[in-house]
């Protein structure tokens, strides 16, 4: 035995190498991928990624990325095309609480800067939407795929008018080579 593994060492040491790249490769994954199967949010990963609001606001752009602990977590910013400064307008998260999706975003110098939570109502595979009526204003966001793009929108009364924004995100193209 000691014969046969000086004599082919050099092949004994290709072959392990081969091995262990190969089984490397399976299990490198991205976060997105990394998510297990049944997992309550795995139907909504469309949010997934960096996206840029159409012409009619340029330089507001909204990410979301998986993160390990199983939620999802988004942030709202505008770049100023002038001075190139980076705003944080709202961090978001989408979790899972007591078997109820819920969508939380923290505005900027709005409510004490407490995560607000809005329950999710209505779902299908394109759409998500989220409510609080006891948040005094918007008591819905929604967020809906179509093709490669997302519509969200904000709507809210205050008890004498109803109030909707829209918003149209355009997924934003890596320039990263």
């Amino acid at each position: 035995m000691k014969s046969f593994i000086k004599k082919h060492s050099n092949k004994l040491t290709i072959i392990t190498a081969c091995l262990l790249l190969v089984s490397c490769g399976d299990s490198v994954e991205t976060k997105e991928n990394s998510m297990d199967f049944h997992h309550p949010l795995k139907p909504y990963n469309w949010l997934l990624g960096k996206w840029l609001m159409d012409e009619r606001i340029k330089g507001l752009h909204e990410d979301w990325k998986y993160q390990e602990n199983g939620t999802f977590i988004g942030k709202s910013y505008y770049i100023n095309n002038t001075t190139a400064d980076t705003v944080l307008l709202e961090t978001m998260t989408l979790k899972v609480v007591k078997d109820e999706i819920h969508l939380c975003p923290r505005v900027v110098d709005q409510n004490a800067g407490r995560e607000i939570d809005f329950v999710l109502t209505t779902d299908t595979p394109d759409s998500l939407v989220f409510v609080n009526q006891q948040h005094e204003s918007p008591n819905i966001i929604g967020y809906k795929r179509k093709d490669d793009e997302i519509f969200a929108w904000t709507e809210g009364s205050d008890g004498y008018e109803t109030t909707r924004v829209d918003f149209h995100f355009l997924p934003l193209k890596s320039t990263e080579k």
